[in-house]
Formats: C-alpha cells, sequence, structure tokens
C-alpha cells in the first residue's frame, strides 16, 4: 500500500505529463513528434475528463481525425504533427468508436457524436468487408511495414493475418458503435 504522499506525488507528476502533452491537440510525445495519435487519444482524453471535466478538446481531436480520412477511405491514425508520412496504423481506426462513445457518455454532447458516427461506422465496415475477412476473423495481410502495420501487437507472426488482439480491438469497436447508436 502507497502513503498518500506518494500517490499525490504521482498524480502531479501524470497531471503535468498530460498538460504537456496538449499544446494545441492531444500529442503522443511533446518532445518528439508531438502527432495527434488516435490510439493515445484514447487514454489522454480520460485522463482530461478525470482531470479537467474537458471535454472541447476531445471533441476538437475527433472532428481533425475525422476530416482526415486517407485517399483509400481508411481514417488516418494520425492528425498534424512533427512525423512522416500517413501510414496506416490498423487497429487506430477501430479507436475512433471508442473515444467518440466515451467522448458522448462523459460529455453528453449528443450532437458531435451525431456527426460524427458515421466517420466510426465506416471504419468498422472496413474491418468487416470481405477483403479482410477469414472465417469471421479480421485478416489484415502482411501488415509489417511502418506504412502497414498493427501497433497492438508489435510480434513480428501476431501482427499479420488473423490477429487476436486486432479482433479484440474490432469486438470493442463494434459494441462502443452499439453503445453510442
Amino acid at each position: 500500500r502507497l502513503p498518500s504522499e506518494t500517490l499525490n506525488r504521482i498524480r502531479a507528476m501524470s497531471v503535468r505529463t498530460l498538460n504537456l502533452s496538449m499544446h494545441s491537440h492531444f500529442e503522443d510525445c511533446p518532445w518528439r513528434e508531438q502527432k495527434l495519435y488516435i490510439g493515445d487519444m484514447l487514454v489522454q482524453a480520460r485522463a482530461a475528463y478525470y482531470t479537467w471535466g474537458e471535454y472541447g478538446y476531445t471533441r476538437k481531436c475527433l472532428q481533425q481525425l475525422g476530416s482526415a480520412e486517407r485517399a483509400d477511405g481508411w481514417l488516418s491514425a494520425s492528425g498534424p504533427g512533427l512525423s512522416r508520412g500517413d501510414g496506416l496504423i490498423y487497429d487506430f481506426p477501430l479507436y475512433y468508436a471508442l473515444v467518440l462513445r466515451d467522448y458522448l457518455l462523459f460529455s453528453g454532447d449528443a450532437e458531435t457524436a451525431r456527426a460524427l458516427y458515421p466517420k466510426a461506422v465506416a471504419q468498422i465496415r472496413r474491418f468487416l468487408g470481405p477483403a479482410f475477412q477469414w472465417n469471421g476473423l479480421a485478416d489484415i495481410g502482411p501488415a509489417d511495414t511502418f506504412g502497414s502495420w498493427c501497433f497492438i501487437n508489435w510480434n513480428t507472426v501476431a501482427k499479420k493475418g488473423r490477429c487476436a488482439p486486432l479482433n479484440f480491438v474490432l469486438a470493442r469497436a463494434l459494441a462502443a458503435a452499439a453503445e453510442t447508436a
């Protein structure tokens, strides 16, 4: 059991880190890329809700990412920042549905959720399409380059083909979309 003083220091450091990662959008790291990644935003938005009751920042970031659709129809894994490229991180478009569900639950802003919901559903449908299916499981093929990879599992075998963690995120995204609807 940690003493209250230790817990207070951990909380203060956590709040400071979150604050440093919020220049003009949620950032994956304030000193390097300074980029908005939907996977990072899932955790950062929840922390901002609990810490400050801040919802507008998440709304702005969801809108930014929702407008960052690639030519192939996928939402970009990231928004503005200093890093290279617009590679597809296969699991990140699914997090859009999770962040949107949380945003609606915490903020109660049904108008924004209603406007952004079609983007979340479109990303889920891409995973449910025939190009990504094998016996009912999402199959991402050889996602093994920076332009095409699966962040949730760094193991080079598991991030190809029928990736179990990816299918778990897909199931969670389906549940989040249902809750949002």
